[in-house]
């Protein structure tokens, strides 16, 4: 009798037994490479958030301005400021606040200075993560002003979520690194640092890593602009501009057009009476525009 032909009941279980052996491997190996994609993707992600964020930062410190302090004004009168402290980093300061002059006052509907003070405070979130929030007032206070500004106050708005770490650090004018800064102080009166180091990394939300396995970048911005002493300017346009009729700057503008506002009321106190050949250098863009012709 001719044997009938086919598998045994062992030969399919083994069959049965290398094919879900080889699907696991597969899907094992489909997992990890999923899993390794999906963090590539998300570091590249942080990354690229990182640098936008000290892009933006580095754009502030490059338009930090600065004026000496005359010696013969109350050192409370002076409202141009440059502060920094730690309170919650190791990287060094993780607050900072300085005058710029990269307001747009194209957004007032009220002429103002292109000056502003900013600030930046690294802050404790509701959730216990760390938030970067930034702050910008435009103008000038009245006097010096050493308070950071409160969550919630004029300007104060969130800057950055999901922080792992931050720092700034400063250099001298020996090229000298500091944790903080005070231009107010007897030590550094009237001075900028000539650079900030900024140091970030990002962290996943509820994730805290230690600081060696965070991934830090880090940008070292050279102070463009040295401290401005304007009444050695004056001083020397009074030399060099003596032919030139004498002209003020109110006599080439509109100084009670300007004094409207605190702003420009402040602006026409401290130069208004100054040669226009030193004065109206000094003069944001938005205002140089209303110049006559005829002193330019």
């Amino acid at each position: 009798m001719k044997r009938s032909t086919g598998f045994t009941l062992i030969e399919v279980l083994a069959v049965v037994l290398l094919t879900g052996i080889v699907m696991g491997v597969a899907l094992d190996f489909y997992l990890d490479l999923s899993r390794a994609s999906n963090r590539a993707a998300g570091v590249t992600r942080e990354t690229r958030r990182t640098a936008a964020v000290l892009d933006r930062m580095v754009q502030d410190f490059q338009n930090v301005v600065f004026v000496h302090r005359p010696d013969t004004l109350d050192p409370l009168a002076h409202p141009w400021i440059f502060l920094a402290e730690s309170r919650l980093s190791e990287l060094g300061a993780d607050r900072v606040k300085f005058v710029t002059r990269s307001h747009d006052p194209r957004r007032s509907a009220v002429p103002e200075s292109d000056l502003a003070v900013v600030s930046y405070t690294l802050r404790r979130g509701e959730a216990g993560g760390l938030e970067l929030w930034r702050s910008e007032v435009p103008g000038l206070p009245d006097g010096l002003d050493r308070e950071f500004p409160a969550e919630g106050s004029r300007g104060d708005a969130l800057f950055a979520d999901g922080i792992g770490a931050f720092g700034l650090s400063f250099r001298d004018a020996q090229l000298q690194p500091k944790t903080s800064w005070d231009s107010s102080s007897l030590v550094d009166g009237s001075e900028l640092p000539t650079a900030v180091e900024i140091r970030l990394a990002m962290a996943e939300p509820g994730k805290e890593l230690p600081l060696e396995e965070l991934p830090l970048q880090h940008r070292l911005v050279r102070l463009p602009v040295r401290p401005l002493d304007l009444q050695a300017m004056f001083e020397m346009g009074e030399d060099d501009g003596k032919d030139a009729a004498a002209k003020t700057v109110c006599d080439c503008i509109d100084c009670v057009e300007l004094a409207k506002n605190r702003s420009g009321a402040r602006l026409v106190e401290s130069i208004g009476s100054k040669p226009a050949a030193v004065g109206l250098k000094l003069l944001p863009a938005s205002i140089r525009k209303q110049v006559d012709p005829a002193c330019l």
